[in-house]
């Protein structure tokens, strides 16, 4: 935060460290570095069950993943793409094999490397089965198809949407509400950073509830 970088990295020098260790509330980087050793062990752990439990039920689940994925590279035609679309929930789905075709044949697909590319085959069959979930399912596709274009080349975002479901989840029900709004993320992708915090959910928020934030973000008195 304090050199506005994307790191993961912990201060090398003593300096860094104790300011650090104090904007956290700790007296000393000791303390605070036993706290943190704490905390990511706790975090490991429950990764680590998360993906044994994954791994060790194939299943339908995975059945279903592999699927998408086909769709997403191409590798089914179009009649098994847009009857598997259908399925999905897709009304007008005959357009949307085209759409993903489109974007992999794009120059910034293209243009990936291979890491990259990886990424983003992991990301779209995600993405598509939270679109599928909207009434409006294509505009939700191709207004994240075009957020994607806009921000894809900053990888922390699409690595983000990857590793954060409730995310993706809450990004496309934006993308199925709004072109503008998915327009207007991808000119700010700051904005995405917002998502990432599970307990808003924008179909819950009241009235209320969203004044008392702006007031505590801008003060009283915003208009």
């Amino acid at each position: 935060m304090v050199a506005d970088r994307q790191t993961q990295r912990l201060p090398a020098s003593e300096f860094e460290r104790q300011r650090l260790a104090w904007s956290m509330g700790f007296h000393s980087w000791a303390s605070y570095r036993a706290q943190l050793h704490r905390h990511r062990t706790n975090i490991h752990n429950q990764f680590r069950t998360i993906l044994d439990a994954e791994t060790s039920r194939p299943g339908d689940a995975e059945a279903a993943g592999l699927r998408l994925a086909d769709l997403w590279k191409g590798k089914l035609t179009q009649s098994d793409a847009v009857k598997m679309l259908h399925t999905m929930g897709f009304a007008k789905a005959q357009s949307t094999p085209q759409l993903l075709r489109g974007f992999r044949q794009g120059r910034l697909y293209q243009a990936f490397s291979g890491v990259e590319r990886d990424r983003l085959d992991r990301l779209m069959p995600r993405a598509l089965q939270q679109a599928a979930e909207h009434a409006e399912a294509e505009r939700a596709m191709a207004a994240f198809i075009g957020l994607i274009e806009a921000i894809g080349r900053r990888s922390v975002y699409p690595s983000l949407l990857i590793e954060n479901p409730v995310a993706l989840k809450q990004l496309l029900h934006l993308c199925a509400a709004s072109p503008w709004i998915s327009r207007h993320i991808g000119q700010h992708p700051v904005i995405l950073d917002e998502l990432l915090n599970p307990s808003v959910d924008i179909r819950t928020r009241t009235q209320r509830d969203l004044r008392i934030e702006l007031e505590q973000q801008t003060g009283p008195g915003w208009k």
